[in-house]
């Protein structure tokens, strides 16, 4: 009897469990290269490592990292819209807007140009 009592307690929890909603929604990654173009002829463009930023809808930095020619950066972020920015020595790197979904992995590479 006592076994019987604890498998219908067990399917019932099991099931509660498995509906249940989590209090932070999956996360996703936004991942990718900083590409460099344009410099003096004969030099090699990106010498510099870049910090690439990623803020979040109210323009706070959430996470930065710091990445070299040829590396990839890559940030763990929950759902919403976010603006990836970069900063290398005197390269103009444009900003890049990406929206991310819950469980998902983006792909965005950011564009500086080296004077």
């Amino acid at each position: 009897m006592r076994l019987l009592a604890f498998a219908a307690a067990a399917a019932v929890l099991g099931g509660c469990a498995a509906n249940a909603s989590p209090t932070h929604p999956p996360a996703a990654t936004v991942s990718g290269r900083v590409i460099y173009e344009g410099g003096p002829a004969g030099q090699t463009a990106g010498s510099q490592p870049a910090r690439v930023g990623l803020k979040d809808s109210k323009r706070q930095v959430v996470a930065r990292r710091r990445v070299r020619q040829h590396q990839r950066f890559r940030f763990i972020a929950n759902p919403g819209r976010y603006v990836l920015v970069a900063v290398s020595g005197d390269a103009h790197c444009l900003q890049r807007r990406v929206t991310v979904k819950r469980a998902q992995a983006v792909t965005a590479n950011i564009v500086c140009s080296v004077k």
